[in-house]
């Protein structure tokens, strides 16, 4: 028996905790879901300082609430890291994203022009 959520994409853009959290339970339940970081920082959670696996450099917090997923770092300013989120976003089924609307306006990922991009996306 196949599990509920495969065949489902979801692009992930969050951080710390509550985002990162529900899409590791969807992943647990078979979407495929890839997190997307900007390049210069990253996700905070990678240093939180709930414990740090000492061999990979990264908390035992991030390892958790990001297992099963794929990983993706980009410039989101730039028009390449624009044209990657757009490319995932077509071909998704959920776009989940803990930023502000005001910000993602202006990149272009308000929920409005997301809609324009694939009118099927959550």
């Amino acid at each position: 028996m196949g599990q509920p959520l495969s065949g489902i994409r979801i692009v992930e853009m969050g951080q710390l905790i509550a985002i990162p959290f529900a899409t590791k339970l969807l992943a647990d339940m078979g979407a495929e879901v890839i997190k997307v970081e900007e390049r210069q920082s990253g996700d905070p959670g990678r240093h939180s300082q709930a414990g740090i696996d000492n061999d990979i450099g990264l908390s035992y917090y991030f390892e958790n609430n990001n297992r099963d997923k794929k990983g993706l770092s980009l410039n989101f300013l730039t028009d390449k890291g624009h044209v990657v989120i757009i490319r995932f976003l077509k071909k998704s089924d959920i776009f989940l994203s803990i930023f502000r609307n005001p910000g993602f306006g202006r990149l272009g990922l308000s929920y409005k022009d997301v809609k324009g991009i694939n009118p099927d996306i959550i």
